[in-house]
């Protein structure tokens, strides 16, 4: 199966329309990367806004319970190198986005599944960048999400086969990390608060009133974030699951095809999903 080129895609009178927007949509994504590679590398990730990791407010906090405060400041770290891997996974979409579109080839699906993993990543580093919640907020928010990451890799290491010669291994240590990760949590005055089931299913700050569910629902999240977006998005899903209504969109009926059926992906879908991608980076 050969990538489809211009000549697959659109009639000849607008081949050359065609061609002109997707420049149009690779010189966007070309200043994008560069812009936002400069960003990544210029600096850490600072919002200077009350609130955020910038304004000194949790060295307050620290000062009014020193005994919480180194713990705080390993979760500060742990927050802003979590953003910063969010950003870089952005970042490096943004870039596979424009090596997908080539000058006489064009992608058929997975630039709309890449366009979904970089909003899933805008949003992450947006929910705890964001300088408009309190500090208490965001350390719960980075709690949450350093207990969920330790829990999904525990969960993975303990599918491992025995037959595998570094389950053991890979077992102990990814329960370690988990063991860890709670321990460090709790060591900065953070409490759980269970379900009726008797489940974790929050973390509370001291002031007992401040809180933050250990799950988030990553669709609400988008549609919170990129109110425009999350038609976009949603198609995504159908990309990243290979569901058949999305995947049809790219395929058109043909005389000379041996199936009777040829890939036809759409100039407009590639448009929209680069438009996702920028959307995204602005955003953050």
């Amino acid at each position: 199966m050969h990538l489809p080129t211009f000549e697959d895609v659109v009639e000849a009178a607008t081949q050359e329309a065609a061609r002109e927007f997707i420049r149009v949509v690779r010189t966007a994504l070309s200043q994008q990367q560069a812009a936002t590679h400069k960003f990544c590398l210029s600096s850490q990730v600072v919002v200077a806004a009350p609130g955020s990791p910038g304004d000194g407010l949790y060295y307050d906090l620290a000062l009014q319970c020193p005994m919480y405060r180194k713990p705080l400041e390993r979760l500060t770290r742990a927050g802003s190198h979590a953003s910063e891997l969010a950003i870089g996974n952005l970042l490096d979409h943004v870039r596979s986005i424009g090596l997908m579109i080539g000058d006489e080839s064009l992608p058929c699906f997975a630039h709309v599944a890449a366009s979904r993993v970089a909003i899933e990543a805008a949003v992450t580093s947006c929910r705890w960048l964001d300088p408009n919640i309190s500090t208490p907020e965001r350390l719960l928010l980075v709690a949450a999400g350093g207990r969920y990451s330790a829990l999904q890799d525990k969960k993975a290491a303990d599918c491992l086969p025995a037959s595998v010669s570094y389950a053991a291994g890979a077992k102990a240590a990814a329960q370690n990390r988990y063991d860890e990760t709670l321990r460090h949590i709790a060591e900065t005055g953070i409490k759980e608060a269970f379900d009726r089931r008797g489940d974790p299913s929050h973390y509370v700050w001291n002031d007992g009133a401040t809180k933050v569910p250990l799950k988030f629902n990553i669709t609400s999240e988008v549609a919170k974030w990129f109110p425009d977006l999350p038609a976009i998005y949603q198609t995504g899903s159908g990309a990243v699951h290979s569901v058949p209504w999305q995947l049809a969109d790219a395929v058109a009926e043909s005389d000379t095809a041996f199936s009777g059926y040829r890939v036809r992906p759409s100039i407009l879908g590639i448009g929209a999903a680069v438009d996702a991608v920028l959307v995204a980076c602005s955003t953050v």
